[in-house]
């Protein structure tokens, strides 16, 4: 957002005055509408749909009104992070499983009883 141009004057006491133009209005409304929701508007998967400020001839003068928009997008939620790759157990070749009867497989210093 642009920055507010502020003019300050100082004699018994202090008067600020700003104007703004019809961009700084919207973004400060948007900012307020999405504040009071709790939604943040820099997310990917919220977006504006409507912004825009009208004003008109009412009975008691001009009346203005300001209307937003903003939808969150719960389908276009962020991907989950995959989790690291699981290091595979090792497998026992041969051996005894645990049930009765079973051969207990080989078994001494030259055989490798476990496969990566």
């Amino acid at each position: 957002m642009e920055s507010i141009k502020v003019s300050t004057r100082r004699q018994d006491q202090t008067i600020h005055h700003a104007v703004l133009d019809g961009k700084q209005l919207e973004a400060l409304v948007l900012e307020a509408v999405a504040r009071a929701a709790g939604v943040t508007i820099d997310r990917h998967s919220v977006r504006v749909d409507r912004l825009y400020l009208t004003s008109r001839m009412g009975s008691t003068g001009s009346e203005f009104e300001a209307t937003c928009t903003i939808i969150v997008d719960h389908q276009a939620a962020p991907a989950a992070v995959a989790p690291p790759p699981r290091r595979p157990r090792p497998r026992r070749l041969g051996g005894h499983r645990g049930g009765r009867g079973q051969s207990p497989g080989r078994q001494g210093p030259d055989t490798d009883m476990y496969r990566i």
